[in-house]
């Protein structure tokens, strides 16, 4: 039960992340798109915004210093149409970056770090494993000591059982649908070793162990 419910308070809280994570990255990007038309409004938080020139060919940053591997991922000048909003693919997935060209000479480009995205919801994402895996410890705890006794009960019996079942001078013999269980006294009266017999139907006993003359009608009468 422990384990069961470990398991599924951890696919809970995996998808509760993923789907906060993802709306993080939603408002994101509308934030970019916001800065984008309106840079003023920015302020100094995340994400980071600021005007890139042409000089023609490629384009250079302003005032604020952009990222080289943000300034690779930039398409030429002549690829982005004026007032259009480009979103630039990171392959290494370390930053969401957008790119408005404003008129010939220049555009703006606005960008945040996904490692800041991922933050929050990585520590959440320790707390909540280390939260499950310490009520885990404590399921298996009070498991343990509820079941402890119990245990100890029981191999208790079975060593009272088996001690008497091995101990008595009577040979003694289980039999379900086959025979389940013999104690060294029956194996001494057939002349028989208790590996051979276990598992083998009755009758079949019998006739191996008990002699070609033996009354086998009466036995089995016996038996049922």
């Amino acid at each position: 039960l422990a384990v069961s419910s470990v398991a599924v308070a951890s696919g809970a809280v995996g998808s509760t992340l993923v789907s906060l994570c993802e709306a993080g990255m939603q408002q994101q990007r509308a934030a970019i798109a916001a800065l984008l038309e309106d840079p003023a409004g920015g302020g100094t938080a995340a994400p980071r915004v600021t005007r890139l020139f042409s000089d023609g060919a490629r384009w250079r940053s302003g005032d604020v210093q952009v990222p080289p591997q943000i300034i690779a991922l930039l398409p030429p000048v002549q690829a982005q149409p004026p007032g259009h909003v480009a979103w630039l693919e990171d392959p290494a997935g370390d930053f969401l970056v957008a790119v408005r060209r404003t008129d010939d000479s220049g555009a703006l480009i606005a960008w945040v770090g996904l490692a800041e995205l991922r933050a929050p919801y990585q520590r959440a994402a320790m707390q909540a494993a280390a939260a499950l895996v310490l009520l885990l410890m404590l399921g298996l705890f009070l498991f343990w000591r509820m079941t402890a006794p119990l245990l100890r009960s029981i191999a208790i019996s079975e060593a009272r059982y088996r001690t008497l079942f091995s101990s008595t001078a009577e040979g003694v013999v289980l039999i379900g649908n086959g025979i389940e269980e013999c104690n060294d006294s029956f194996c001494e009266m057939f002349h028989c070793r208790r590996e051979q017999v276990i598992g083998l139907p009755w009758r079949q006993f019998f006739r191996r162990y008990a002699g070609g003359d033996a009354p086998l009608a009466q036995f089995e009468a016996r038996v049922e």
